[in-house]
């Protein structure tokens, strides 16, 4: 009876390589091939390249224990499993060092570049505008005339040692101040019968500033002036703006309005003194103090129909009040006023400083 063959262990392999890439190092595959024509550096064929990869590879240490691991210990047995993706982890970092190093090489030295100056914004952004008003001849008056008009809107300003005093006004909320001016035409007694006895008042020029805050689509504002002619009182206005803007080009607002005046400008154009009392027969001597002279609604709009160009229109009505509409001028004419202003503007964007 012939004896079992006794049981032979199989040989052991040679310990092998945890990851080799498909054709060794003599045969790069197509990816290294990519990566050479991405970076530049020696040809992937070249012995230089081989022995430049393979000493790299040897020398990351994650790669060197996976290499060099016995096939008799236990403990690397899951290891040798999953060889591939170790194997690939290891060639990935193998392949960071290397195209960055090709990379590297192959950067020409660049140029330093000249320090980028930045152009600082305009100090001053101001739109100008003319036009032309119907308003009534003078104060209280029943009739109407043609006059010119002004537009001045101060958008942005820059000052030196202050920086930005006034924001541009892309923003919707902030502080906003300009000048506020006005022509009074003279007031000649001889052009009005029911005016027959009283003085004759010249030409005058309101000079005075205008500021107020922007609360988004609100906004509150007083403006106040001298008079240098004519009269030479305090005069002034406040209002409310509520503001709409459909679109980029174009806003409008509506709100109420209010004005003053001190004393002498009250006089100047309501008051009636004894010896004109006299003089005319029909209108009673008259001495109104200062306050509120008017209470009203104002309408605006500005349409943007090319860059930097713009239509502006105004519409008030205001209702004399108080001393101003008990006057025996406003009796003999209307309490009730109406203006209309039309214009067109240009925005100017100038450098005033070097900051």
């Amino acid at each position: 009876m012939a004896k079992p063959a006794p049981d032979r262990q199989a040989p052991r392999k040679a310990p092998q390589p945890l990851f080799r890439y498909p054709g060794g190092f003599a045969s790069p595959p197509v990816w290294l091939c990519l990566i050479r024509r991405l970076i530049g550096g020696p040809d992937t064929s070249s012995d230089a390249l081989r022995a430049h990869f393979a000493q790299i590879l040897r020398r990351v240490r994650f790669y060197r224990i996976l290499y060099q691991v016995p096939a008799n210990q236990g403990a690397m047995e899951n290891l040798r499993s999953n060889r591939d993706l170790i194997g690939v982890a290891a060639l990935s970092a193998a392949l960071t060092v290397a195209a960055s190093a090709a990379f590297a090489a192959d950067i020409p030295p660049q140029p330093a570049r000249a320090p980028v100056v930045v152009e600082q914004p305009y100090d001053i952004i101001i739109e100008l505008g003319a036009g032309a008003q119907v308003r009534p001849d003078y104060p209280g008056s029943k009739n109407y005339e043609i006059w010119p008009t002004g537009f001045v809107t101060l958008h942005h300003l820059q000052l030196p040692g202050f920086g930005v005093v006034k924001n541009a006004r892309a923003n919707d909320q902030g502080w906003s101040f300009g000048p506020s001016f006005n022509l009074q035409s003279e007031r000649k007694a001889s052009d009005y019968p029911e005016l027959f006895g009283l003085n004759d008042i010249d030409m005058t020029f309101e000079l005075g500033a205008k500021v107020g805050y922007t609360f988004d689509w609100v906004r509150p504002w007083i403006a106040v002036r001298y008079g240098l002619g004519g009269h030479s009182g305090i005069v002034g206005e406040t209002g409310l703006d509520f503001i709409f803007r459909p679109s980029q080009v174009f806003e409008w607002t509506i709100g109420p309005r209010a004005s003053f005046a001190n004393r002498d400008y009250m006089q100047t154009y309501f008051g009636v003194t004894p010896t004109e009392s006299a003089l005319s027969g029909t209108l009673a001597a008259y001495s109104p103090g200062g306050g509120f002279k008017t209470v009203g609604a104002e309408f605006t709009s500005r349409y943007e129909f090319a860059p930097q160009w713009a239509v502006r229109t105004e519409f008030l009505y205001e209702k004399l009040i108080g001393d101003a509409a008990d006057s025996p001028i406003v009796q003999v004419g209307n309490s009730n006023q109406y203006t209309a202003k039309l214009g067109l503007t240009y925005m100017f964007s100038l450098r005033l400083f070097n900051n």
